[in-house]
């Protein structure tokens, strides 16, 4: 084969893959207006669990919240609540860039680590273990005070820390 025809079915593999990203992209945004339609149009947002999951802030005495057994009622703490799940998120999310990057394309690709058999296991199995907490973390916050404020700091955070992240690798 020619280096031509190498080239022009490579430009067409990647059209293509560009295509049925920009589908994939287009369905996801699809459903999650869909989503957001069906929740603004069909939820009562004035009382009990509505009211709960649209709060923002400290708790009321309408809205309580309790954090692993931790008031948070004021300013203060819902701000070092939010700061703590920013600082984390940004931490996550950076670690995880950094980790799944070795480990899907150096180790799992091509057996190679740059480290031995057992030092590569041993971090390997520290990773799944430290990481199993934090992980759940903002989905037991969010489950267990029923709102929706607390995935918004860690969903901005993962965004802009992702970016940062991948324009690196890109340029």
């Amino acid at each position: 084969m020619s280096k031509t025809a190498d080239k022009g079915d490579a430009e067409r593999t990647r059209d293509l893959d560009t295509k049925e990203v920009w589908t994939a992209v287009a369905v996801q945004t699809g459903l999650c207006i869909v989503l957001l339609i069906l929740v603004l149009w069909g939820a009562n947002f004035k009382e009990g669990s509505g009211l709960r999951f649209a709060h923002f802030g400290p708790g009321t005495a309408n809205v309580p919240i309790s954090v692993m057994g931790v008031d948070v009622h004021s300013w203060g703490r819902w701000s070092i609540l939010i700061v703590f799940l920013v600082i984390m998120e940004i931490a996550q999310t950076w670690t995880h860039k950094i980790y799944k990057r070795w480990y899907r394309y150096s180790v799992r690709a091509h057996g190679i680590s740059g480290m031995s058999k057992r030092n590569t296991m041993c971090l390997v199995t520290l990773w799944r273990v430290t990481t199993w907490f934090p992980s759940i973390f903002k989905w037991l916050l969010v489950i267990a005070t029923q709102m929706f404020q607390f995935l918004v700091p860690a969903l901005l955070a993962r965004i802009v820390m992702s970016n940062v992240v991948d324009y690196r690798i890109l340029v």
